[in-house]
């Protein structure tokens, strides 16, 4: 027996991380901190790279004009106004705006609708998206053994993707 340790303690004692790697929870910390950084990063990569793309590549189109816009703009006033908004009537002959996965009404980025132009709304919540999404690829990544460097990689890849 070593002195000063206790054998029940040194038999119960869970695993033993590497030397220098630090407390478990200190390194989830310093990955969700990498993951914010390199999806903030990824994110204005290819907001950048976006803008010197020709107009057909950038976020437009019929269906921005014809359907995104004003049916954020409709559940957006319906929400400040105090109301649910259920039925559209300015969609086609109609729609369920309450039901409708593309408007998110109870989605929570989307209250930010209410309180800024819808535009200026749809481009925070776009970018959130592309920014969340290249967060979690790093941390996929980095979780799949991935090293820190091909990791961003795969995240500026998806951001600049153009999928989303």
């Amino acid at each position: 027996m070593v002195l000063g340790k206790s054998p029940v303690r040194a038999a119960t004692a869970g695993p033993r991380t590497p030397a220098g790697t630090g407390h478990a929870l200190t390194t989830h910390r310093r990955l969700g901190w990498t993951a914010f950084s390199v999806g903030a990063v990824a994110t204005l990569v290819a907001r950048a790279w976006i803008e010197t793309r020709p107009a057909v590549w950038r976020f437009s189109g019929i269906d921005l004009f014809l359907f995104f816009l004003p049916a954020h703009a409709y559940v957006a006033t319906e929400i400040s106004h105090g109301r649910v908004p259920g039925w559209n009537p300015f969609l086609g002959l109609g729609a369920s705006a309450v039901a409708e996965i593309q408007t998110g009404t109870f989605y929570p980025p989307n209250l930010l609708f209410v309180g800024l132009p819808t535009a200026w709304a749809l481009e925070v919540v776009a970018t959130f998206h592309i920014a969340l999404a290249a967060a979690g690829v790093f941390v996929l990544c980095r979780r799949s053994g991935l090293h820190r460097t091909s990791a961003a990689v795969a995240a500026v890849a998806l951001a600049t993707g153009g999928v989303l």
